[in-house]
This record gives structure tokens, C-alpha cells and sequence, in this order.
């Protein structure tokens, strides 16, 4: 009667409750999926959303739609799922959700050297900082720091996360002090992350007349700010530690509070590529833990 791609639009319509959000899930443009939908309603001889300024509401008609539709979903996951972990090849797709700052500075080399060694394996980078649904099979695996993996996924610890607090050389010359005598200049400006709601002991701490330059909502946003000048930020030392325009600050502490994890589903443990791909970033972060991990000399610093 109806194509999974008809379902598909449908869903992510009904999920997201905007044509725009809707679009950008499905990777496609506003328009196809004003029209599809449409055409899928047409179609069936029912209305399934109701259209209002705010957004699509899903109808009475369109929430039986949904049920039917997250089942047929379920299933077809699951058997895209059993395939894939009887595939014993190095070909086929391989899809990598991890965070856009990683690819950005140093993860993309890693790929890049799994790629060439490997060359039948179809690589797609989901690059963002939101999680990606492994159970519905958003991506084969994903890179994603984490305090709490999930216990329903396979997942192999790479290498804890440091954080320290950053200036840029541009910011330390605007204010005439460097790593160590920021103190001494107690009107400074930070970068923050948006998802923050209270400001860092450490700011509190050192310089409680602080106020805000700049709010981010990504990581490499936050990087970039820190980076230009906007103001101080606290960056993990992979970042910074490497970056010669970027600081570490005094008196304060590395801080270690969570991990960067490869996770993937449970069915795919049998994946020839997914296992091959684990091991290459396994040993690759293996390599360079000391820089994660902040245990840089001081000769750096």
C-alpha cells in the first residue's frame, strides 16, 4: 500500500513537529517534505497533522499512523541489524556519529588512515555533538565522551578526558599578563557553554567579578571563542595543550571527569568492519593518552 519512504517522512514529521527539523533529520530540504507529506495524505484520504504557526500536530488518524509506523520501524531495524553482524567483509558502510570537534582538529586523520588501509569500506561521518540513537540504528558506532556508557552497548574506554582553563595569546596581550599573572587582573571575560547552568567553581573561585564574553552551544564553538580572544574557557587539553595560541592558566587544576568511549550495538560485535574500525581508534587514542588525558611536561606549559 504504502513505501517506507512515504513512513519515514511521516515520522520524522510527526518526532520533530516542524517541516524545517524534519528536513534537516531526513537530510533533505523544506520543501520535498511539505510536498511529500501532502502527497502521502492525498494518498491515504486522510488528514495526519493538523498545521498551525507552531508547528504539525499529529491527528487522531495520524497517531494510529504512528504506532503502526514505529513498529514496521522496530522491525526493519532489526533486520538491517542481523544482516549487517553476519557480514564477516571489509566492505559495505560504515557509519561514525562523533563529535564535530574531534573531526575538526584530530580525529579526521585517524579515519583517514583506516580509510586507506581499507579501502571497500564506504565511510559516512555523522558529525554533531547530540547523541545518536545506536538502537535505531542511526550509526554503527559512535565516539562520544561519557561518565555513564550505556549498558546495553558494547564499549571500549579509550582514554580519560582532561579539562583546564585557556586563554589565547591575543587575550593575554590585550590584558598584559600572561598564564601565570592572570590573577593579578581580576576584570576578565569567559566563554560558556549554553547548556551550563551554573558558573564553574573555578571562576567563582579565582575570579568572582568575572563576567560573561560569550555563550556557545558546541564544543568547537567554544574552542574557536576561547581561541579569538572572546574570553577565558575551560577546554579539554587535547585541545588546548596542543594549540600554540592557546594557554594553560594558573594555579588551576586539570580536572578529569569523564572518559571517551567507541560504542556500538550488541548485534553488530560479529562486524568485520566495526571491529576493525573499534581496534584502529582504539590504538590511535592508545598513542596519544597522555595529551587526552592532560599529562603533558611542563616544558609545554
Amino acid at each position: 500500500m504504502n513505501n517506507w519512504d512515504d513512513l519515514r517522512y511521516f515520522l520524522a514529521v510527526a518526532r520533530d513537529g516542524s517541516l524545517t527539523r524534519a528536513a534537516q533529520t531526513l537530510g533533505v530540504n523544506h520543501s520535498t517534505v511539505s510536498r511529500r507529506i501532502t502527497a502521502f495524505e492525498d494518498k491515504l484520504g486522510a488528514r495526519l497533522f493538523d498545521r498551525s504557526v507552531s508547528g504539525f500536530v499529529v491527528t487522531q488518524a495520524g497517531q494510529e499512523m504512528m504506532q503502526t509506523t514505529e513498529r514496521v520501524e522496530k522491525e526493519i531495524t532489526l533486520l538491517d541489524r542481523q544482516i549487517l553482524s553476519r557480514d564477516m567483509t571489509m566492505t559495505g558502510p560504515l557509519r561514525i556519529a562523533t563529535p564535530a570537534a574531534l573531526i575538526a582538529t584530530f580525529l579526521m586523520a585517524d579515519i583517514a588512515s583506516f580509510a586507506t588501509q581499507n579501502p571497500d569500506v564506504e565511510i559516512n561521518i555523522l558529525s554533531s555533538d547530540a547523541l545518536i540513537n545506536l538502537h535505531n540504528h542511526e550509526a554503527d558506532v559512535a565516539i562520544r565522551s561519557t561518565a555513564t556508557p550505556p549498558e546495553n552497548l558494547i564499549g571500549r574506554r579509550l582514554t580519560p578526558v582532561a579539562k583546564a582553563v585557556y586563554a589565547s595569546s591575543k587575550y593575554l596581550e590585550h590584558h598584559k599578563c600572561n598564564a601565570r599573572t592572570i590573577r593579578d587582573h581580576p576584570e576578565h571575560r569567559w566563554v560558556c557553554s549554553s547548556r551550563e547552568g551554573t558558573n564553574p567553581s573555578w571562576l567563582t573561585k579565582y575570579f568572582p567579578s568575572a563576567r560573561t564574553g560569550c555563550q556557545v552551544d558546541t564544543l568547537l564553538a567554544l574552542i574557536q571563542a576561547v581561541k579569538h580572544g572572546i574570553g577565558i574557557g575551560e577546554l579539554h587539553c587535547r585541545f588546548g595543550d596542543t594549540d600554540p595560541d592557546l594557554h594553560r592558566l594558573y594555579p588551576f587544576k586539570t580536572k578529569l571527569d569523564t572518559d571517551f568511549w567507541i560504542l556500538y550495538h550488541p548485534d553488530l560485535h560479529h562486524t568485520a568492519r566495526v571491529r576493525a574500525f573499534t581496534s584502529h581508534i582504539a590504538e590511535a587514542f592508545a598513542r596519544e593518552r597522555h595529551l587526552y588525558a592532560g599529562e603533558v611536561s611542563t616544558d609545554m606549559l
